[in-house]
């Protein structure tokens, strides 16, 4: 695995855990994240975004579970494969998502 993939599995690791302290130390200062419909570029703003949505899926939903996997795709870059499933009432449903890392 290559280091990209190592540093990968470890933020997710963090996230899935919502130890966003750990997960930002793993971030460079002046880091990119594209979100689809935003561009946030420094590791507090993409911290913040993560813990933001944590907190509003608490709200909304009765029951979270998160898990990930990352793996390598290139001598540098890692995909990881994030896996969030929700329970509201009797009902579980899963969303599934893939993030790159150069």
């Amino acid at each position: 695995m290559t280091a990209s993939a190592l540093v990968a599995r470890r933020f997710a690791a963090d996230l899935d855990e919502e130890d966003y302290g750990s997960a930002r130390a793993l971030l460079a200062e002046n880091c990119v994240y594209h979100t689809g419909s935003a561009t946030l570029t420094t590791a507090d703003a993409i911290i913040e975004s993560y813990r933001h949505n944590g907190e509003a899926a608490r709200q909304r939903f009765d029951d979270i579970e998160y898990s990930s996997q990352a793996e390598s795709t290139a001598a540098s870059t890692a995909v990881i494969a994030f896996i969030e499933r929700v329970r509201l009432g009797g009902e579980w449903h899963e969303y599934r998502c893939r993030q790159h890392v150069p």
